[in-house]
């Protein structure tokens, strides 16, 4: 047997007790597979990781969060927090700029080259439906060129920029919609290929 293959062998067995060990620990640790490509390229389709349950603890900007999708909240997304309540929130020319500040944003990705007048300088007058009552609520919310985050709200963003459905289309989410946050990733597949194991990806810790 090769290295390399002895090594596959052992991250492949490390996977199935990873993933058993979340079976048995069903209130602790739940399992979930991204579906699409809203967070590239920190979460990729077909990335299988585990999710913990909120604790007490404030949620923090930045922190990557399992979430009820607000317009139907029978789905799970993940997505990242960018503001909480009390904050002010723009974007100039794709640049998030948060209480005045543009913010350092590693993890964020941007696939197109030309601005989007709403995506990219959001808040602006929309130039398609939003969801829901969304179009009302971002009118009424925004002061001075920016949108004030309510007390209690969250407005999160996919990291891959230009191709996300996140709270610039549906609106804020309730403190009660945010249910866990990802743990690690026990393993990953590339759905475009077949046998494409993303080795390099296994048991990245979050």
């Amino acid at each position: 047997m090769t290295r390399a293959l002895a090594i596959r062998g052992t991250l492949i067995s490390l996977a199935v007790v990873l993933v058993l060990s979340g079976v048995m620990l069903a209130g602790v640790t739940r399992p979930y597979v991204l579906s699409t490509g809203s967070m590239e390229r920190t979460l990729l389709p077909g990335d299988y990781f585990l999710v913990r349950p909120l604790s007490g603890a404030p949620l923090q900007r930045g922190e990557i969060v399992q979430m009820r999708y607000p317009v139907d909240p029978s789905q799970t997304w993940i997505k990242r927090i960018a503001a909480i309540g009390g904050d002010h929130v723009r974007f100039h020319d794709k640049t998030l700029i948060l209480n005045g500040s543009p913010v350092t944003e590693p993890y964020a990705i941007h696939t197109t080259s030309y601005i989007d007048p709403f995506r990219d300088n959001f808040p602006a007058v929309p130039n398609f439906r939003l969801q829901g009552n969304w179009a009302d609520t971002l009118a009424k919310s925004t002061v001075n060129g920016e949108l004030v985050v309510p007390e209690g709200k969250f407005f999160v963003l996919g990291d891959n920029r230009d191709n996300s459905l996140d709270s610039r289309y549906f609106g804020f989410v309730d403190r009660a919609y945010i249910i866990g946050k990802p743990l690690v990733i026990y393993f990953s597949a590339d759905p475009a290929h077949r046998s494409g194991i993303r080795w390099q990806r296994m048991f990245h810790m979050f």
